[in-house]
């Protein structure tokens, strides 16, 4: 029967073959960079299209990614949006993803790995308030503060900030947007 199991009616094949369906997805919104002020909360947000995706966030403190667990800090770990609270000085330039994963195909998970997102947390002498003095050339960047943003930093190249602030966003003499398009300032 081993050696000629095709045409033999005396044996039963016992090889079977799965078939696992997996829906195709794609991220269609990929997390931003952040900027907060120490002792302040942000998030990071992944949207895709598709069904049955699971979510794993992921982050880069300076010595390789590592899966991202639920604690007094985070939350979402497994989520869409990635909440940070009581954000420290340690966590600046610390990077961010999301590994999202949707069925089994031959045994190995189909996975998309969102764009790398960054964290920076800046001092603020009185935590509310908050100066910036550094020239922003990145893609996507959220600034906030609790009370007043006062800027006299310049934003470069293909950059889109919003300040985000309690009270009043202030433009310093100095401040400069060139070839910046879709800044806000509320």
């Amino acid at each position: 029967c081993e050696s000629n199991p095709i045409g033999n009616p005396n044996c039963v094949s016992s090889r079977v073959q799965q078939i696992v369906q997996v829906d195709n997805f794609a991220i269609t919104t990929q997390p931003q960079n952040r900027a907060i002020c120490a002792a302040q909360a942000t998030s990071f947000n992944v949207t895709a299209d598709g069904t049955n995706i699971s979510y794993q966030w992921q982050v880069n403190s300076g010595s390789g990614w590592v899966n991202i667990s639920n604690n007094t800090t985070y939350s979402g770990a497994n989520l869409a949006t990635l909440s940070i609270s009581n954000a420290s000085l340690s966590m600046n330039s610390y990077q961010y993803r999301c590994v999202l994963t949707n069925g089994l195909v031959n045994g190995i998970p189909a996975t998309s790995t969102s764009n790398i997102a960054s964290l920076t947390v800046l001092s603020s002498s009185s935590g509310n308030n908050l100066t910036i003095t550094n020239a922003i050339n990145s893609t996507n960047t959220i600034i906030q503060a609790g009370q007043t943003i006062t800027a006299t930093n310049s934003i470069t190249g293909a950059s889109r900030v919003e300040y985000l602030a309690g009270n009043a966003v202030l433009l310093n003499p100095g401040f400069v947007v060139t070839a910046a398009s879709g800044s806000s300032f509320q």
